[in-house]
């Protein structure tokens, strides 16, 4: 019994590469599995797809677009309505402009691939699977099955989560709400010391506990263990220390003028310098398994970690009671 339950959770799989050349299907899935490192099935009839669609849950299919028996966007039509929710890429190596278009526009392709460019096919797997769980995690009622609820079921762990890639996608990122009032300058001229103190955050988006359809409690025991490995492994990526700061800062004092740097003419009454601390933004995916029933399910998390910068802006409030904001340079702590 033990035996026929480890077998049936090694051969679960959640996407499928369709390609009417065997040999191509089955390069295609190995490239994937590779990078996820979770099973992909691949097959070359349509109708066994359409046979394991109906008893699986298929998440992802790629389907090749120029197939002598039915082509992509034709199988993929009766893909959804047997499942609405799976998400299809267009592999293509001869398709026209005309059937990109149809498939993007009319069946909503989630996106397609080259043959002659096929090394970007696991990322863009990884983005569907993303978009499927997002999609399914806001349709869902608040009922979770039973291994989903528990991290820990007799002292066993049941979930091992994966980070499977990281990308860099803003290296000067800044939140709109923590900008800080500085300073305040009324008088015509005065000298004030600036200071600005570091200290290392970071932040986990919120998509987390969103997607995971978790409790706030259980969500409160997953991320102090995801950021530690968020965190190691950013290190391991990009070489960037991980170890424990002291608070850093930095000191200087100069003189603020009421009406420098303003047009000739014009009276200014107040200026308010703010600040901000300055982040880089990553974009990271996490593979969580669970260890009783075998499913697997992908993650997008939006993470900032900060750096030792901080942004600045001064506003300027004019006699007339008009107002600007002028961006000022990031300073380095």
């Amino acid at each position: 019994m033990k035996f026929l339950y480890a077998y049936k959770t090694m051969n679960k799989f959640q996407i499928i590469v369709v390609d009417d050349d065997d040999d191509a299907a089955k390069t295609f899935a190995e490239l994937i599995e590779a990078r996820l490192r979770i099973p992909v099935r691949s097959e070359s009839n349509p109708d066994t797809v359409l046979q394991i669609v109906r008893m699986q849950e298929i998440k992802v299919v790629v389907l090749d677009q120029r197939m002598p028996n039915m082509t992509g966007t034709e199988l993929y039509r009766q893909i959804l309505e047997i499942n609405p929710h799976i998400v299809a890429l267009m592999l293509t190596g001869e398709a026209d402009r005309k059937e990109v278009a149809y498939a993007m526009s009319g069946l909503k392709y989630f996106d397609y691939i080259e043959k002659n460019d096929i090394q970007t096919l696991p990322n863009k797997v990884i983005s569907a699977l993303s978009f499927y769980e997002k999609r399914i995690a806001d349709q869902q009622s608040t009922s979770i099955p039973l291994c989903r609820l528990n991290i820990f079921r007799n002292r066993v762990f049941t979930r091992q989560y994966e980070i499977v890639s990281i990308e860099i996608i803003d290296n000067n990122f800044i939140f709109e709400n923590k900008w800080e009032v500085k300073h305040e300058l009324l008088a015509s001229e005065q000298e004030i010391e600036d200071f600005y103190e570091y200290e290392e955050d970071l932040i986990i988006g919120e998509e987390f506990e969103i997607k995971s359809n978790a409790t706030a409690a259980i969500a409160s025991k997953i991320i102090p263990t995801i950021k530690t490995e968020i965190n190691s492994a950013l290190v391991k990526k990009f070489g960037t220390t991980n170890k424990k700061r002291t608070k850093k800062n930095n000191r200087n004092k100069r003189v603020y003028k009421l009406q420098e740097g303003v047009p000739e003419g014009t009276k200014v009454i107040k200026k308010v310098f703010e600040y901000t601390p300055v982040y880089i933004h990553y974009r990271i995916i996490v593979k969580k398994r669970c260890r009783l029933c075998g499913q697997v399910e992908i993650y997008p998390l939006d993470v900032y970690k900060r750096i030792p910068s901080v942004a600045t802006r001064v506003k300027i409030f004019y006699s007339n009671q008009d107002k600007q904001v002028i961006y000022t340079d990031n300073i380095s702590i």
